[in-house]
């Protein structure tokens, strides 16, 4: 939450790690057909939370829990209820909740109140800065956090959230096999917790859970290590790990100590352990498996390459730097479906032959994709047909010429893709591509090029047509499954 020229700080400090948060992404990405609900006691900011939604998780598996006034008015916000029950009173502060109507506003309000609160107790001549900078220029932090709320929203409504004590929230379904359970107890000063949210000047409903005791978390490891539910916990120090938990993964910090993330199963042989990756801030929720119709929307953005590559990763491994000129995402219904990469560099050069009539170049008149990848289906097992459809109809071909305004000055009449296969032709594009040359590789894989020029449909025709397609195959399997009972 920062303005335009000074940083005001987060609210909430409990936020996980960048490399946490890729690791919970990749595990629950290989296992997601394991678990029915997730379980997110102590859940702070929401940010593992929000992970795992972007991964593909419905909200509607997510349940949360916290026990301080930040985190419950939050949850309060994502389930699309008011903050009335809360009972939150400011004094003495230049912040009123009350002159707004809605829930969003209210918690904005509340949460520029709250760093407010929390910088009134610093001394130094920096922090009486950023508390004037709050009130001077509370409009522009108002309307960032208001903003990042709506992303929040959209993302992960639908979980549900209680306040809830950690130990309670663990226990109600540790043996529970079909739970994936995220909790770290909590280390260091005692009712340090408690004491970074005893706000002076704000006043609410608190429930007054008292904070694990020392006891209780020396007993956490070893009480949860057989528990059905699979249990992951953050921990760190300079010290062996809990016997019997397995590392999902360990990263050494500045000050000589390791922080891991624990798990209490075995670790799936399917699972990466992801590399630290640049910061990315990723626009789309996953598609999920809902059903795609006929009346399923398809939209084509322009996308930076590291988010790109950020997806690309996601739904397969890595692939290594195969960059791309021009890098674009399929959404369906608003949700992320797909990810290619594309370059125009075929197109250009001194023409050998002139220009048209219309002054474009038309010596090299295709575009080349340079890959292109869907997002995992359990319902859907050609995606990946589903894509070329897209790539080769003449709604993308426009879409693209909208996004790449140099590609009007360009005859693009066709596009052009590879792909290495251990088979001498790729069943994907067929029929709707055709193979312009065949390589051996020395490793036996085939270099296959495919080239098509653009077929005059829209993107609403193609998934018609890729849904008769997928009608006419269940048809046919039913066929023979019955011919070959009789």
């Amino acid at each position: 939450m920062s303005g335009q020229a000074t940083s005001i700080g987060s609210v909430f400090v409990g936020i996980s790690p960048q490399h946490v948060r890729n690791v919970m992404h990749e595990y629950v990405r290989a296992t997601i057909k394991n678990f029915d609900k997730y379980i997110f006691p102590s859940c702070g900011s929401f940010t593992t939370a929000q992970v795992i939604c972007r991964a593909g998780v419905d909200p509607k598996k997510v349940i949360t829990s916290d026990v301080s006034l930040y985190t419950t008015a939050l949850g309060q916000f994502i389930m699309g209820k008011t903050l009335d029950k809360l009972g939150i009173v400011m004094e003495n502060i230049p912040f009123d909740m009350e002159q707004y109507d809605n829930t969003r506003d209210k918690l904005a309000e509340l949460f520029l109140a709250m760093r407010y609160d929390m910088n009134l107790r610093e001394k130094s001549y920096y922090f009486k800065q950023i508390t004037k900078e709050l009130v001077i220029n509370k409009k522009t932090y108002h309307a960032n956090i208001c903003k990042q709320l709506d992303e929040m929203y959209q993302i992960m409504h639908g979980l549900k959230y209680a306040t809830r004590d950690m130990k309670e929230e663990v226990d109600t379904y540790a043996d529970d096999e079909r739970c994936l359970i995220f909790a770290s107890p909590p280390r260091g000063q005692k009712d340090a917790y408690t004491k970074m949210f005893d706000f002076k000047n704000i006043i609410w409903n608190n429930p007054k859970i008292p904070e694990m005791s020392d006891k209780d978390f020396a007993d956490y490891y070893s009480k949860y290590l057989p528990k059905k539910a699979t249990i992951i916990s953050e921990e760190w120090g300079d010290y062996e790990s809990p016997k019997g938990w397995n590392k999902l993964s360990a990263e050494d910090k500045n000050d000589e100590q390791t922080e891991r993330l624990l798990i209490n199963k075995k670790i799936p042989e399917d699972f990466m352990k992801r590399k630290k990756m640049g910061e990315v801030h990723p626009k789309y929720k996953m598609y999920n498996d809902e059903p795609i119709t006929k009346k399923s929307v398809i939209k084509l953005t322009k996308i930076k390459q590291d988010e790109a590559f950020y997806y690309r990763d996601m739904f397969i491994h890595k692939l290594g730097a195969t960059g791309a000129d021009i890098t674009v995402a399929f959404t369906i219904d608003n949700n992320l479906l797909a990810v290619t990469g594309l370059t125009p560099q075929f197109l250009y050069g001194v023409p050998s032959t002139g220009k048209n009539s219309d002054g474009r170049l038309h010596e090299k008149d295709y575009i080349f994709q340079i890959y292109g990848l869907t997002v995992p289906s359990l319902r859907y097992k050609r995606l990946g047909r589903l894509l070329a459809y897209f790539i080769t109809c003449r709604e993308f071909k426009e879409n693209l010429e909208q996004l790449e305004p140099s590609l009007q000055m360009v005859n693009m009449t066709s596009i052009r893709s590879s792909a290495l296969t251990p088979a001498p032709e790729q069943k994907l594009v067929h029929g709707l591509m055709k193979r312009i040359s065949k390589d051996r590789m020395p490793n036996q894989m085939f270099k296959l090029v495919y080239t098509t020029e653009f077929h005059d449909r829209s993107y609403k025709e193609c998934i018609i047509r890729w849904l008769d397609e997928l009608r006419r195959d269940e048809q046919l399997k039913k066929k023979l499954l019955e011919e070959s009972h009789e």
